[in-house]
């Protein structure tokens, strides 16, 4: 394990370790902080669809529920 040595991103001195579990939380995070962007840009998508088309909100997050559920349950039907 090499010492932990800084690194300087703009104002902030960050220590970056060479410890794989270290590496590993911050890829989490990384990718949880995305995970949650993509949903917000999803539901200000709907939530702008919604208001172009005018169509009922229920009556669209049912169709999208259904859309979810994929072809091969409305194969089945």
């Amino acid at each position: 394990m090499k010492p932990k040595e800084p690194r300087r991103f703009g104002k902030k001195t960050e220590v970056v370790s060479s410890d794989a579990n270290e590496t590993m939380r911050r890829t989490e995070k990384v990718s949880f902080g995305v995970k949650i962007l993509k949903k917000v840009e999803r539901e200000k998508e709907i939530s702008s669809f919604i208001k172009s088309r005018s169509i009922d909100a229920v009556l669209f997050l049912q169709e999208r529920k259904k859309a979810a559920e994929g072809p091969i349950n409305s194969r089945a039907r």
